[in-house]
């Protein structure tokens, strides 16, 4: 059971304040990968041979399989010799690896009316999850791309999947496999391979949009801006109009969403001034965030930029308030506080408990059975 971590635990807040302060830390390695778009503009740039294997692996459960000890111990270390620490922090770096393993091993679970608490790994959700992995992925295969026998021409990592181009043979790559699969007792390494031919590191596909659909909401413009933004950033010039029917497509017909809405000549390699109405090298002073209203918002987004305020918007409608909730629902009668009991006077009698209100429901009809008045409208808490 991998535990998902929310604003409401108790070291939520000082695992995020550590966060903002080891971030820095990752990614100090030319294996490294950012987004989709820092993979392509390498990509683009490294040539393939023909000969070569084109290899995918993937660490198995990695949040759940990195062994935090030895992972706050390099992540110490890296602290040691950071020269800019003092410059984020007043923390030293032992009270920063102090406060790190306290919050990493308090993670606790409620599951079904039980607790639990997890032995192995970095709890999913919590701020210090990716940078935990991270960092000892990078120690990891840093340990293992030095010691190798044979080493791959490319290596390249985004958390826990890594994209490999290989220029030796198949028996070199599965000696290879074993080899990094060696290298700790925890974390294992699966393999796909393909040819140079079949490669399109440029998506051609929008996946999913044929099947799931949208909900109707202000989000909607937001969701097809994305779509496109992705397609011209990502897409090579044989695939992009391709790539723009498709996404057309599939907003328009499976979405019923406007077609006028859709501009898919519009270049997103160039960061428009438009939205926010103010120069590319001047600063706002200061940021909002406020709910989308329609036309009033539009009002304010225009209004708001010449005192150099940058305004955003978010939607009511939320994709994560339609997805069904991993947490165990409980019932309303099995929780405490304020309840209401009607009579046939037609009155009401409300009140307030601290436990459930079966158990309060129940007392009140025992305490009305045996005539206890006094008793059965006795506020207990």
């Amino acid at each position: 059971m991998e535990r998902r971590e929310s604003g409401g635990s108790s070291c939520y807040n000082t695992a995020r304040h550590l966060a903002n302060i080891l971030q820095p830390l990752v990614g100090q390695t030319q294996h490294h990968v950012t987004n989709s778009k820092h993979f392509i503009d390498i990509l683009s740039k490294t040539k393939i041979q023909p000969s070569d294997t084109l290899v995918s692996f993937d660490v198995t459960s990695l949040f759940t399989s990195v062994p935090v000890d030895q992972a706050c111990d390099i992540i110490k270390q890296r602290l040691i010799s950071d020269p800019d620490l003092e410059s984020r922090t007043k923390l030293t770096p032992d009270q920063i690896h102090d406060l790190f393993l306290t919050c990493l091993h308090s993670n606790s679970f409620k599951w079904r009316s039980n607790f639990y608490k997890q032995l192995q790994g970095a709890a999913m959700g919590s701020p210090l999850s990716p940078i935990i992995a991270n960092i000892f992925m990078e120690h990891l295969e840093h340990q293992a791309l030095k010691s190798a026998d044979k080493s791959p021409s490319l290596w390249l990592r985004y958390v826990d999947d890594t994209f490999v181009i290989w220029p030796h043979s198949t028996p070199d790559l599965h000696q290879f496999l074993d080899h990094i699969n060696n290298q700790h007792p925890s974390i294992k390494f699966t393999m796909e391979t393909d040819s140079p031919r079949q490669l399109n590191p440029f998506p051609r596909r929008t996946h999913h949009l044929d099947t799931i659909r949208i909900p109707r909401a202000p989000i909607h413009q937001s969701v097809s801006n994305s779509l496109i933004r992705r397609a011209h950033q990502l897409s090579d010039k044989a695939h992009l109009q391709q790539e723009l029917k498709h996404i057309t497509h599939a907003l328009t017909s499976i979405n019923q969403y406007p077609r006028r809405k859709i501009n898919t000549r519009t270049s997103y390699h160039k960061t428009s001034n438009i939205t926010t109405g103010t120069q590319p090298d001047t600063k706002p002073t200061a940021t909002i965030v406020l709910p989308y209203i329609g036309k009033t918002s539009h009002r304010l987004q225009r209004i708001l930029p010449s005192a150099n305020i940058l305004i955003r918007h978010q939607s009511s409608h939320k994709l994560h308030s339609t997805l069904h909730s991993h947490k165990d629902k409980h019932p309303s009668n099995k929780q405490p506080g304020v309840y209401k009991i009607p009579c046939d006077c037609g009155k009401v009698y409300i009140g307030e408990t601290g436990r459930d209100f079966d158990t309060r429901l129940k007392e009140h009809k025992t305490h009305h059975r045996r005539s206890d008045y006094a008793d059965a409208t006795k506020l207990l808490t």
